[in-house]
């Protein structure tokens, strides 16, 4: 892939994601809805993805300073959005109106904590400190290269199992799984992205790692009210769905690995 073609996608997707994020923050400061919530740790981490990328010419201490703002601003919201994907796991299975009550106090009581953290939107570093694109873009495609392979080779080495409690060690898989989309999706046009073997083969598999990573979330924000016996009984369906999800990611992981979508990730271009 031409080192033109990266610095080109890098750029517009870096100011697409900067008017997102205008956006978002609004919008979610507004509303505190499910969907903005969602939105806004979305585009986050797309950005902290993309500048960490160029952050050579960004400023590293500017890159530096955003993506630790940007890492506050997700972890006060993940209560939150913890307790949404318990809602949302609960409407599917018929939960006693109590309990959703309950939980719809907690959900209000953590976005009122986290909106008061919500106090300012930092500023995006966008500016080059090269005068010169075209030394920028040769070495910004290299580093785009590496990262890629680095990933890629991480994902390719991951072979221990995944159904367990302790939900760190699959943790960099879904880091490196995220990375390698946000960076391909960003040099691929809308019509190459809907066609593209391996992004299909990458959301599967996030999306099943998702699934029970949601699991994961649902039980912790239930944990707490495991005396009764509703919630218990919530918790052991968890469980089990959360077992049958690693066992479908793992499936799907080992296929992944054995995929020329990935072993041939980047050699082509």
């Amino acid at each position: 892939m031409k080192a033109e073609r990266i610095y080109k996608h890098w750029r517009k997707h870096l100011k697409s994601w900067c008017d997102e994020l205008e956006k978002e923050w609004h919008e979610c400061r507004r509303t505190g809805d499910v969907e903005s919530i969602h939105r806004l740790r979305v585009v986050l981490r797309r950005l902290r993805v993309g500048l960490r990328l160029g952050n050579r010419w960004l400023g590293r201490d500017k890159v530096a300073a955003f993506r630790k703002w940007s890492q506050r601003v997700t972890n006060a919201l993940g209560p939150v959005r913890d307790v949404d994907v318990t809602l949302e796991w609960l409407a599917a299975h018929s939960p006693p109106a109590a309990l959703t009550q309950l939980l719809q106090q907690r959900r209000a009581r953590l976005w009122r904590q986290a909106r008061r953290k919500l106090t300012r939107l930092a500023q995006v570093p966008t500016r080059l400190t090269d005068d010169k694109p075209g030394r920028v873009a040769k070495k910004l495609a290299r580093r785009f290269h590496r990262t890629v392979a680095e990933d890629r080779q991480e994902v390719l080495a991951f072979n221990t199992p995944l159904d367990t409690r302790d939900t760190e060690h699959w943790h960099e898989l879904r880091r490196d799984l995220r990375r390698i989309r946000y960076l391909w999706e960003m040099v691929l046009t809308p019509r190459e992205r809907k066609k593209d073997a391996l992004l299909k083969k990458l959301l599967a598999l996030q999306e099943l790692l998702g699934n029970a990573q949601n699991c994961v979330a649902a039980m912790q924000a239930l944990r707490p009210l495991a005396q009764k016996p509703e919630v218990a009984a919530a918790l052991r369906q968890l469980e089990q769905d959360r077992r049958q999800w690693l066992a479908q990611a793992q499936k799907a992981l080992r296929a992944f690995q054995k995929s020329r979508a990935l072993r041939t990730l980047d050699a082509e271009h």
